[in-house]
């Protein structure tokens, strides 16, 4: 049996180029194909790990970001509190004498009505300062600090070899090893968003805690929410499974802050659930 020929030709649109024939065997054209597929697939792989580390590097100057913000926040707090603390000081321990004249009358109305500015000025202002520092204890206090379920941490927050795919990819959670029909609870109070199947994450919750707060919960055997269900503190919402890309049974876990995940672990209470 003779060998399978074939002859690609290469006819270039400028004339003053000469036409390429090109003569090879199927096993050679498989062979430059696959060679030309796994390049390919690399540049992409390298291009998809750099879309990762940027978005790790973007995470990283959002929270330095923030906590830039709280700390100018608390720093005009005090300084607000120095001024108010000296206006009230200054109204209530310094002595006012009975005028004497309408002179002096007039003074003391010019003193009042700047003692009434200055109030009407920081009053707003600080209410406004106030309003922040509530909202922003209240937001602290939103994020989850309770382990989801009782289990061994077998995988961490970061970059790390895919289980499932040996890849080196972002793990935007942590791992959680339990047995199979093991209890995950809710670690702070909210509403079930999401409660479906989907291919990564197999049965799947998420939780709006409030606040731009949200977490993730992936791999159950069963899930016992709905979506808009209220959950309170340590409430039942599933069972650990290992449904979706998963090599055993456990609790994938994430806490997402405005959209972007963080470290669990930065939150949780304890090392070791």
């Amino acid at each position: 049996m003779s060998k399978r020929n074939f002859t690609l030709l290469v006819i270039p649109d400028t004339p003053h180029l000469k036409a390429i024939q090109l003569d090879m065997s199927y096993v050679m054209f498989w062979l430059i194909f696959l060679v030309f597929l796994g390049s390919f697939g690399g540049i992409g792989y390298l291009l998809y790990d750099f879309h990762n580390t940027d978005q790790s590097h973007n995470i990283i100057a959002r929270n330095l970001q923030r906590r830039q913000q709280m700390s100018m926040l608390n720093q005009e707090l005090a300084v607000l509190e120095r001024r108010m603390l000296h206006l009230i000081t200054s109204a209530t321990e310094e002595p006012i004498p009975v005028p004497e004249s309408n002179e002096n009358l007039m003074t003391y109305q010019m003193r009042l009505e700047r003692l009434r500015s200055q109030a009407e000025l920081f009053t707003p202002i600080l209410l406004k300062r106030v309003d922040a520092v509530h909202e922003s204890i209240e937001r602290t206090k939103a994020i989850p600090t309770n382990w989801p379920v009782e289990g061994i941490l077998t995988s961490a927050y970061g970059y790390r070899a895919s289980p499932t795919t040996g890849k080196w990819t972002f793990h935007k959670g942590i791992d959680i090893a339990a047995q199979r029909g093991t209890s995950i609870i809710s670690p702070k109070k909210g509403i079930v968003v999401v409660s479906e199947y989907q291919s990564g994450y197999g049965n799947y919750i998420e939780i709006d805690h409030g606040y731009g707060i949200r977490t993730r919960y992936g791999h159950a055997s069963k899930l016992l929410k709905r979506v808009g269900s209220n959950v309170q503190e340590g409430e039942s919402i599933a069972l650990v499974g290992s449904t979706g890309r998963s090599t055993g049974p456990h609790l994938h876990y994430e806490i997402r802050i405005d959209g972007v995940s963080v470290d669990p672990q930065k939150h949780l209470e304890t090392l070791e659930p």
